[in-house]
Formats: C-alpha cells, sequence, structure tokens
C-alpha cells in the first residue's frame, strides 16, 4: 500500500478520530454531567489520575494523558496495535494483509456488541435505538465512500450525477 496514498489517508483518518476524540471529551468535561458520563467511561482507566486528566481536557491541553485518552477512543473504533489481532496474524507477515482487510469490520461488530448490545440489555433503550441508526448511518456512508475508491483506483469513470446517489441510497 506504500505507493497508493493508503497509508496517508489512514494516518489522516486516525488524526481526525483522535482530534474529535479529545475536542469530545473537552466539551464534555466542562459540565458535571459531562464529567461524570467521562468518569463512568474512563475514571478506572485513569485512576488516581482521573482529576489531572480532566483539568487537563478543561483547559483544552494536548498531553500524554490526552493522548493517551484520544488512542484508547481510536482504538475501540478500529485496530490499531497488533495485541489487539490473533494469533495467526502475527505469525504469518505475508498473510497479513487478508485479514487487515477484515479486521476493521470485525471491530466495528465488537464495537455494535460492545455498545448497542450492551445498552439494550441493561434497559436503555433510547440510548440503544440512537446508537443503532448512528452507527448504521456512518457505516453505510463509509461502504459509499470506500466504493467510489474503488472505482477510482481501478481507473473505472465516477458518474458525477450518481455519485450523490450513492452515499444516499447507503
Amino acid at each position: 500500500f506504500q505507493f497508493t496514498g493508503f497509508s496517508k489517508l489512514d494516518r489522516f483518518g486516525k488524526e481526525v478520530a483522535m482530534n474529535a476524540s479529545i475536542n469530545k471529551w473537552s466539551k464534555k468535561v466542562q459540565t458535571k454531567k459531562g464529567t461524570e458520563e467521562f468518569a463512568e467511561k474512563w475514571g478506572d482507566v485513569f485512576g488516581d489520575d482521573f482529576n489531572r486528566v480532566v483539568r487537563q481536557l478543561r483547559e483544552g491541553r494536548r498531553t500524554e494523558d490526552t493522548e493517551y485518552l484520544a488512542f484508547l477512543e481510536l482504538s475501540r473504533i478500529q485496530p490499531v496495535t497488533k495485541s489487539e489481532m490473533p494469533l495467526k496474524y502475527l505469525d504469518s507477515p505475508n498473510g497479513r494483509i487478508m485479514y487487515t482487510l477484515k479486521s476493521y469490520a470485525l471491530k466495528q461488530l465488537d464495537l455494535i456488541r460492545e455498545e448497542i448490545i450492551k445498552d439494550f440489555k441493561q434497559g436503555k433503550v433510547a440510548s440503544g435505538i440512537q446508537k443503532s441508526i448512528w452507527h448504521g448511518m456512518t457505516v453505510g456512508l463509509a461502504n459509499a465512500s470506500v466504493q467510489t475508491a474503488r472505482d477510482a483506483l481501478l481507473g473505472k469513470d465516477i458518474d458525477e450525477d450518481t455519485f450523490g446517489d450513492e452515499f444516499a441510497n447507503a
């Protein structure tokens, strides 16, 4: 993939996701309710450093702690480290590309299980429905853009008249 620009695009996507995470939590911890939500989700992870991280987020500072938070958020939605991969992936350097193409989809299924189904089981139906709609829309849009990218890489003409329809039908 080194000559396709995929690495640069992947890095850009990861940076956007990490920045969005920091921005989201920086805004949320400005309120008591947001701080409680942050504590529920990340309190155990940061332990004794929790108050320091909240203070850094409130101040809008980019620190090692806030970067770590962003990394944790990113690793929830896509595979980032080799430790998230199965042993067969690690033992087969030449076969990694096959699994890599599937790992994102597997991570999305795990996210559905972890976030959406958990909400329904806990009786948080409204939250589960909201997350289901959000996930369905973002995955649909991502798949529409993936197909367009495939067509472009294969040298197929992209019809500008139907380009928007592809996203609308996703």
